[in-house]
């Protein structure tokens, strides 16, 4: 007796009866792969050909069964999906079922088994006596070498040309699209694809390049390389001397002092005594002119002036007793100083203050296609000497590279995003002290997933810097108060960040 009536077409269940029939009806089933109406069944001892006629009046679906499919059946069942039912039927009776358009056609197991291996071989005879056909295919995205490789797939050698198709069928020949006896070769001059194979084979082959051959979308990725440095110094320092001689004693802030204190005095010496020569020669030769005895005495003094006397040079900043001046030219100085007739005193206070800020943009882009590697580099290559292997001896010149370069592959996702794989550098050359060229690096190495035209900081290096350095006269310095007159202060401070940047964008999204 069946308890109701159904409002759903077969057909729309034919999913889910597929699915069950396929396996053979083997194993029980979940309740839930059953989408039918929950009804009672109750047959008592009836022809399972009438069974399956019942269900198909009831439900209104189109059922033919096989003469083999033969036999009673008694069920009772309440509260199961229709389709349920029907699938214990059939394995009751050792049964399977195939959807062919709008029918289901229900025969012994073994028996529709037998067909299907019937089917397939016809069609392997059909296939073997099709006419092949050759068509000139154009690839216009795509390499035509890597859509023949997909064609072809893996090819074994066969054993000997006369191998018939069953025994190559078993072999494996032929595990690309095309069919055993089908062949495909590219012209690569034109890109076009020429396959030799069967009208049904070449139908399936233009539906996948319809797929395949298309332009493939592209990225333009942008980075931005952001190096910002702040400095900061201050330098104070003073520097002064003395100098002088009392009686045969000399003092200064150095031997240099000293010896240039004593060539001065002993010039001095020598200058008077050649102005006291000159005076000399001037008034015996006045006297011999017989000329007036009221000039003689000036004419003497003229000639002991006219002899240069030397004045006292002491170098700087040998002369001084401390020094612990600024060397930078760009120091701002004020110096004091006190000269007697034996002594002298010299004071220079210098002081300097700077400060700085650098910003250093690097802006690589590159456009790629879709999952395909992009690089872009720009830099340059600086030589080196090597010391050369073996025994020959001597160097040879090799370079080493100093890049800003961007390698990037870039892929698509379904929602429209950009999953990159990114490898960034950033050098810069800096001289050294010994002449040699160092190179300072910056590198990020990172996978990313960001949306179409967004920007993301990849990563960033914050450091800073702060120095104090002293110099000082030996415990001089270290005097209260006086100390500061005999030592030199320098403080610098310096602040560096660096940051990455990435910018994605997806250029051809109609294609």
């Amino acid at each position: 007796m069946l308890n109701c009536k159904a409002s759903a077409m077969f057909f729309g269940i034919a999913l889910t009866l597929s699915l069950a029939v396929s396996r053979t009806l083997a194993q029980d089933g979940a309740f839930s792969q059953y989408r039918g109406q929950l009804a009672g069944f109750t047959f008592q001892d009836i022809s399972v050909r009438r069974a399956l006629s019942q269900l198909a009046d009831f439900y209104d679906f189109n059922v033919v069964a096989s003469d083999s499919v033969v036999g009673n059946i008694t069920i009772d069942l309440d509260g199961v999906p229709w389709d349920q039912a029907l699938a214990l039927i059939l394995r009751t009776k050792n049964l399977s079922a195939r959807v062919e358009g709008k029918v289901l056609y229900v025969a012994p197991t073994n028996e529709l088994a037998e067909q299907e291996y019937f089917e397939v071989e016809a069609m392997k005879q059909a296939e073997a006596l099709a006419p092949l056909v050759t068509e000139l295919l154009q690839i216009n995205y795509a390499d035509a070498e890597d859509i023949m490789q997909l064609l072809v797939g893996e090819r074994l050698t066969r054993t000997s040309p006369a191998e018939d198709l069953q025994t190559a069928d078993n072999a494996q020949l032929n595990r690309g699209v095309l069919s055993i006896r089908g062949s495909a070769s590219v012209d690569q001059r034109t890109n076009i694809l020429i396959v030799r194979d069967t009208e049904e084979k070449l139908e399936e082959i233009r539906t996948l390049l319809a797929t395949l051959d298309v332009a493939v979308r592209q990225v333009l990725i942008e980075a931005r390389i952001v190096n910002v440095e702040a400095s900061y110094g201050k330098e104070l320092g003073i520097r002064w001397g003395l100098g002088g001689h009392i009686g045969n004693s000399r003092i200064g802030g150095s031997q240099t002092t000293t010896r240039s204190l004593l060539n001065s005095d002993l010039a001095f010496a020598d200058a008077q005594a050649e102005g006291l020569i000159a005076a000399e020669t001037a008034r015996l030769e006045a006297l011999q002119n017989k000329t007036d005895p009221g000039l003689i005495p000036a004419i003497s003094s003229l000639a002991r002036a006219s002899v240069p006397r030397p004045h006292l040079d002491v170098s700087f900043p040998e002369a001084l007793n401390v020094d612990l001046g600024l060397p930078a030219a760009s120091a701002s100085s004020i110096a004091l100083g006190y000269a007697g007739d034996s002594e002298f005193i010299e004071l220079e206070l210098s002081a300097l203050e700077s400060s700085g800020n650098a910003e250093v943009i690097a802006r690589p882009k590159v456009t790629t296609q879709d999952k395909m590697l992009a690089r872009i580099q720009s830099g340059v290559r600086i030589p080196y000497q090597s010391q050369a292997g073996g025994t020959a001896g001597g160097s040879t010149t090799e370079f080493e590279e100093a890049l800003l370069s961007l390698e990037v592959v870039p892929q698509i996702t379904p929602d429209g995003r950009i999953n990159m794989q990114l490898d960034i550098r950033q050098d810069s050359v800096t001289p050294s002290n010994g002449g040699a060229s160092a190179i300072n690096t910056n590198r990020v190495t990172t996978r990313a997933l960001v949306d179409d035209g967004e920007t993301i900081v990849l990563g960033g290096v914050f450091r800073e810097e702060v120095a104090t350095i002293e110099a000082k006269t030996p415990v001089l310095g270290d005097l209260p108060y006086v100390g500061r007159l005999f030592k030199r202060t320098q403080r610098s401070s310096r602040r560096t960040e660096l940051l990455i940047f990435i910018t994605p964008k997806i250029l051809d999204k109609d294609i």
